[in-house]
């Protein structure tokens, strides 16, 4: 995902906007291995989902969020990310 939201949106973004990323899982996991999403920085709220299923919210005050994803993991997982950028009015 972009480190900087407004460096792809541009500074003055309102709205909502959809981020995704498809990844690869081949490797087999040891089994005492976890996986997991962390979000860091967000200063917008979120909501995300693996695969269709949501993982859950971002509240939007640049608090770290984390998901635990080792279980959801697949051969092709897919992230989607949509975050309100809401309006300052």
């Amino acid at each position: 995902m972009p480190c900087d939201w407004g460096a792809s949106l541009g500074p003055g973004f309102r709205g909502r906007v959809r981020y995704q990323r498809v990844f690869h899982w081949t490797a087999p996991l040891p089994a005492n291995a976890a996986v997991q999403l962390v979000f860091t920085g967000i200063d917008a709220r979120a909501t995300v989902s693996l695969n269709g299923q949501p993982l859950g919210d971002i509240n939007g005050q640049n608090v770290p969020a984390w998901f635990e994803i080792t279980d959801r993991l697949v051969a092709t997982t897919r992230l989607i990310v949509d975050v309100e950028c809401p309006s300052f009015a």
